[in-house]
């Protein structure tokens, strides 16, 4: 009947509107994440399970030679500007494995990129895989890593020449120090080492955590650490922090099995300057680092209450 009609046209009049509203929050989404892309100014290229390109935002086309009709066609069709010649065989991995693999390359002008290769899955209704390469400027970043690298070579150089010239060994006929390390052996190990050390008494003082060097802290009275940088559940910041908090100023020598760029920054950012590779330990060389850390702190304080001295 026609009421039929009329009420079956009102009910799709009904669905139409609300998918059309669907469709228009959905647009909308798009619109707000693709200007937070662009924004971003962060290249990123999705591709589907075949290698072909399903979307790309403008900051990879200083990286891949893309435009908008390249849509739907191959990666491996396009010329790249950076030398990565696995990028490909990389994108094959990440699809076979699921893992993300990053890499880190030098651009002809000297600029560092960053490229991350991501497995992704596609919101469509067959949940469809692909990968998402991002393209990152890490150049600032790595540069300065390198100039403070450079800066802190240089800086102890002359503080240790500095303090060879000086020469001052009464303060070292007797030292208290203190080792912290998780690993029994690795205590072992150390323990042997310092003990080659007869140029002064070593009073020697073990601990496995930050919890327990803390209350030897409180005890007795330490003039130098050394602490493995990675210990049970925490790290020699972590120790640092504790000092810090007590307000006592004793220096700390980190070693580590694992040195890597970004960890001497990071330790100078937290005021050690200190950090030897495990594998280079021997006595001569933890003799020197003990003898130089006192002498810096000793320094430190000096001049520290100099300048207190004269400013009040």
């Amino acid at each position: 009947t026609n009421e039929e009609l009329q009420s079956v046209n009102e009910e799709l009049f009904t669905v139409n509107t609300e998918y059309q509203t669907k469709i228009d929050e959905i647009s909308e989404a798009n619109d707000d994440l693709d200007t937070v892309l662009e924004l971003s100014k962060i290249g990123i290229v999705f591709l589907d399970n075949k290698m072909t390109i399903r979307r790309y935002t403008n900051a990879v086309t200083e990286f891949v030679n893309l435009q908008p009709t390249d849509i739907g066609r191959p990666i491996h069709h396009f010329s790249r500007n950076i030398r990565y010649d696995r990028m490909l065989m990389d994108v094959a991995e990440v699809f076979e494995t699921g893992q993300t693999i990053e890499n880190e390359v030098v651009m002809p002008n000297f600029e560092v990129l960053r490229v991350t290769i991501n497995p992704h899955t596609f919101n469509d209704q067959a949940h469809s895989n692909g990968v998402a390469i991002t393209f990152s400027d890490v150049s600032k970043v790595r540069y300065m890593e390198k100039a403070m690298e450079t800066a802190y070579k240089a800086l102890r150089k002359s503080v240790d020449n500095a303090l060879e010239m000086l020469g001052d060994n009464e303060q070292f006929k007797e030292v208290s120090l203190l080792f912290i390390d998780d690993s029994d052996a690795e205590i072992a190990l150390m323990v042997a080492r310092l003990e080659s050390i007869s140029d002064f008494k070593l009073n020697l003082f073990t601990a496995h955590d930050v919890t327990e060097a803390s209350q030897i802290i409180d005890t007795e009275s330490i003039d130098v650490c050394i602490a493995d940088f990675y210990l049970h559940k925490a790290n020699a910041l972590d120790f640092v922090s504790a000092l810090n908090d007590k307000n006592m100023d004793i220096p700390v020598i980190v070693v580590t099995n694992d040195l890597t760029n970004s960890l001497r920054p990071l330790l100078i950012a937290n005021g050690v300057l200190d950090l030897i590779n495990k594998a280079d330990l021997n006595g001569a060389l933890l003799e020197r680092c003990i003898k130089f850390a006192i002498q810096r702190k000793t320094i430190d304080r000096q001049i520290g209450a100099h300048i207190e001295q004269n400013i009040n």
